[in-house]
């Protein structure tokens, strides 16, 4: 969740270990949640976010230790209980220092309705016997695709745990702009009929409407106005000439579409990979 313009939340331990820090994208809509029942030793947020019209509890924590996961979860249920009469959506997501598997988190996910969305190793602590104990559970887990987890070599043992919400958005009406269509303009022919017109008519610099109205004319009929409908959707990554080359595939899919052979599809696949390769 983190951008450039992001600003950390941040809970600080000490020099040894542990406390978090939260990075939330700049443009989506959240506060921090500063009530809490009980948080002695416990390290945790409380957020809520809001996409798409529906409210989130965001809850990101870290158990230190493993024998410590009994009160952890205990603090846990404390908060929670108080939070869950306003949100119905809850994502839990941090270092439990166990696995899902654990008695006391198999007893407080089913509790909560709780599943957990990653499932493959996190920890590899011991290499021969990895562990998955940085989890991402939820009330909601068909709200969320791609779970998985990546080693990016920024930590000693631990895998970067990532997940996505599925969102829908909904298709804006094209943005209508209008321009100049110069295809057939020439300056010299222009520059002729200007100076033309103008000494036809006796133009003085003090009538300036009657100089607009003689340009105008002018450029209207060497350089009409058109007017064209520009995707509203568009991400800022597609640029012109990814749209060109987009453009391109497209005709050669529909070409492809007309006469079925082999040709007209290996041409129209080469054009798609590119396509992937620009995107």
């Amino acid at each position: 969740m983190m951008n450039d313009c992001s600003v950390p939340h941040r809970l600080d331990r000490n020099i040894y270990g542990g406390g978090l820090m939260l990075f939330i994208r700049d443009d989506i809509p959240y506060k921090v949640l500063s009530k809490f029942v009980d948080s002695t030793n416990i390290e945790n947020f409380f957020i809520e976010i809001n996409l798409k019209k529906k409210k989130w509890l965001l809850s990101c924590s870290y158990n230190p230790k493993k024998s410590f996961i009994q009160n952890h979860l205990n603090q846990l249920i404390k908060n929670l209980d108080y939070f869950l009469s306003k949100y119905e959506n809850v994502l839990i997501m941090g270092d439990f220092n166990v696995e899902i598997s654990n008695t006391h988190m198999d007893s407080f996910c089913h509790f909560y309705n709780l599943k957990s969305l990653i499932k493959d190793p996190t920890c590899y602590k011991n290499p021969t016997s990895p562990s998955c104990i940085d989890l991402i559970i939820t009330n909601q887990p068909k709200s969320f695709c791609h779970s998985q987890v990546m080693d990016l070599g920024l930590s000693d043992y631990h895998g970067l745990t990532i997940t996505m919400l599925r969102s829908n958005f909904e298709k804006q009406e094209p943005r209508i702009v209008k321009y100049r269509n110069y295809k057939n303009f020439s300056n010299e022919l222009f520059h002729d009929l200007l100076v033309q017109e103008l000494s036809i008519k006796n133009i003085t610099e003090d009538n300036f409407i009657a100089f607009q109205n003689i340009v105008l004319s002018l450029i209207n009929r060497h350089a009409p106005l058109k007017e064209k409908h520009i995707r509203r959707n568009n991400s800022a990554f597609i640029d012109k000439a990814l749209r060109k080359e987009i453009m391109t595939r497209s005709r050669f899919f529909n070409n492809f579409k007309k006469k079925k052979s082999k040709h007209n599809w290996k041409i129209y696949a080469k054009q798609r990979n590119y396509c992937l390769r620009l995107l």
